[in-house]
């Protein structure tokens, strides 16, 4: 299930705020409910996500954005076990995985000539995993080389990744058009 708020608010000299926050949760139950093999896993993954923009209609048939989304990420890899007596597996419930994700934007879009329209954009894409975490190191050989232990709330593995933007499209017709 999801769920979310938008608010859209008219500034003045055709200025916009939108703004959004969402909350989605998805989650999956699988196993074999009978049987010395009988188990079951239970996992979900959870996300909060916040959006701003800020767009600008120009007198002419110019649009201008600018933007910008947290996004906090909660997932829960599995919660597992053994269902009966004779079930031959124990119960293991892994740790919770925590990260948050990032961005921002602008962009200005126009229509040139009533067939060609165009889009200039730059982004900026940040993603970082985020402790309590003890990540093990593995070799080529698939045997672990070592550990090391994340703080709550301690950043890891970082990333960042820039975005520019070209976008345009030739209109032929109503119905076609080159992108």
């Amino acid at each position: 299930p999801s769920s979310a708020i938008n608010l859209r608010h008219t500034l003045k000299n055709n200025w916009y705020l939108k703004t959004a926050l969402g909350l989605s949760k998805y989650g999956y139950d699988f196993g074999v409910p009978e049987g010395q093999e009988a188990f079951f896993w239970n996992s979900e993954s959870t996300q909060l996500i916040g959006r701003g923009e800020l767009v600008h209609y120009g007198d002419g048939s110019g649009l201008f954005k600018l933007g910008g989304t947290a996004t906090l990420h909660t997932i829960n890899p599995g919660h597992i076990g053994g269902l009966g007596e004779e079930t031959i597996y124990n119960e293991l419930k892994m740790p919770d995985a925590h990260a948050r994700e990032y961005g921002a934007y602008v962009s200005y879009e126009d229509e040139v000539l009533d067939r060609l329209k165009y889009e200039l954009g730059f982004r900026l894409s940040i993603f970082q995993n985020v402790g309590n975490a003890t990540v093990v190191s593995y070799g080529e050989d698939y045997k672990p080389l070592g550990e090391r232990t994340y703080e709550a709330g301690q950043i890891y593995n970082p990333y960042w990744s820039p975005e520019p933007r070209l976008k345009m499209r030739y209109k032929l017709n109503d119905l076609s058009a080159f992108k």
